[in-house]
């Protein structure tokens, strides 16, 4: 029986990535920043084989703006955003700021390709990654201070399927604190291969590379698509697959220590195929280091064995299952297909069974059946 506080889940119709926008032209694109014209929102696995390390794709280049200085301290009543939603939880509240009137643009910042990962912010600098595996620092007057182009990204000719050309970094990024690095999951062509890569938040140095495809799936049929998250002082990446669900891909966390030594750590859906963690948040930490994903359709349907498609998932910092959820109408969701994805976070709020199309939000006493 699987508690997990704060988790919405909601069922939903289609194939990986029905949502997404299509990235739109490879040449340089505009980052339209929004401003307030207040101010900001207010709120009332088992061990893997270790893979060898990822041969750079292209010699990676960090160029700073010609007339940045550091960002320095963060002024007082500055709060970073160093995550998806702001924080592991994905709560996506800045508590104490002042309420909205409305918004307006602020600047508007011409980048190399399109941007599908949230911007994150931290030290006072903007960090925001593209699909053509860059990723720029900006201050808070949105001027460059530093841009990290990490290596080629993949085109639509090498993949069997998708919806965006090229593939790039996806995922949102992610901050700690206490290494003082922002960490990236580009994947890069010829052929696709994924890797998580440690960029220092005030020069943009590459610190470290580690490629994180396991064997066990088909590399160019994976892709990363949701958020990065640190717990259990790792690096945590999901995986899905493509937007029309072609080859053989398997929904995956890989974990990788914060120093990028060591072996990693992984959990991978014990499925045929499919069951792709895919949605935007990528995993939910909750204050005991346990990670939730939503697994979409897997391969099993109806009078098949469960194999942990369309479900929640516990997962341990160890890279272990703790536990599970799922309908009791799995097996004929994912022969619709349905399957269930996250929608966000409700602080006390514990998942249960829902019906297709329909989100659960069950009171903080219900638990999951």
């Amino acid at each position: 029986m699987l508690t997990a506080p704060g988790l919405v889940a909601s069922a939903r119709m289609g194939s990986v990535g029905t949502r997404c926008q299509r990235a739109g032209r490879r040449l340089a694109v505009p980052l339209i920043v929004l401003g307030l014209a207040a101010a900001a929102c207010s709120s009332g696995g088992s061990p893997a084989a270790a893979p060898t390390t990822a041969a750079p794709a292209a010699s990676p280049t960090s160029t700073p703006a010609p007339s940045a200085t550091s960002a320095g301290p963060t002024p007082a009543g500055t709060r970073d955003w160093p995550a998806y939603h702001g924080s592991a939880d994905r709560a996506g509240v800045a508590a104490g700021m002042p309420a909205v009137s409305r918004l307006a643009v602020a600047a508007s910042v011409r980048l190399d390709g399109p941007v599908y990962a949230s911007p994150i912010v931290a030290g006072g600098l903007t960090v925001v990654a593209t699909e053509q595996d860059t990723v720029y620092a900006l201050d808070r007057a949105y001027r460059q201070v530093w841009r990290q182009h990490l290596g080629e990204p993949s085109p639509t000719a090498e993949r069997q399927c998708g919806n965006i050309d090229p593939v790039g970094i996806t995922g949102t990024p992610v901050y700690d604190a206490t290494s003082g690095l922002v960490y990236v999951a580009p994947e890069y062509g010829g052929p696709p291969r994924h890797e998580l890569a440690a960029l220092d938040l005030r020069t943009g140095t590459v610190r470290w590379r580690r490629s994180v495809d396991l064997p066990g799936t088909e590399t160019r049929a994976m892709q990363e698509r949701g958020a990065l998250a640190v717990t259990g002082g790792r690096v945590w990446v999901p995986f899905g697959g493509q937007f029309g669900d072609c080859g053989g891909y398997k929904g995956r966390v890989v974990g990788i220590r914060l120093d990028g030594t060591g072996d990693p750590v992984s959990y991978t859906v014990p499925t045929t195929r499919e069951a792709g963690i895919w949605a935007a948040p990528g995993p939910v930490v909750d204050s005991s280091g346990d990670l939730f994903v939503a697994v979409g359709n897997g391969e099993s349907g109806v009078g098949d064995p469960y194999d942990h498609s369309d479900s929640v998932l516990r997962i341990g910092p160890d890279g272990r299952l703790r536990d599970s959820f799922s309908p009791t109408t799995w097996a004929a969701d994912n022969d619709s297909p349905v399957n269930v994805t996250p929608r966000g976070l409700s602080p006390g709020a514990r998942t249960r069974q829902r019906s297709p199309g329909q989100s659960s939000v069950p009171p903080p006493s219900a638990r999951g059946q």
